[in-house]
């Protein structure tokens, strides 16, 4: 819900954007490789007492 609507955002503003698709990763010692981008945002959530992250990754084509 929250990515679609920040796209529809960046429609808006006349940014082209692409959604790719969610991954899930479980697990106490993790590394993430992810392709060049110009920003990366992360954001974290407490549920239930479980620690949740999101990632936001901008890149410029």
């Amino acid at each position: 819900m929250f990515a679609g609507t920040f796209k529809n955002a960046l429609a808006d503003m006349g940014l082209p954007s692409t959604l790719t698709i969610p991954t899930v990763i479980q697990g106490k010692r993790m590394a993430i490789s992810t392709a060049s981008t110009s920003l990366q945002t992360r954001y974290a959530f407490e549920v239930d007492s479980h620690s949740i992250y999101a990632d936001l990754l901008l890149a410029e084509n």
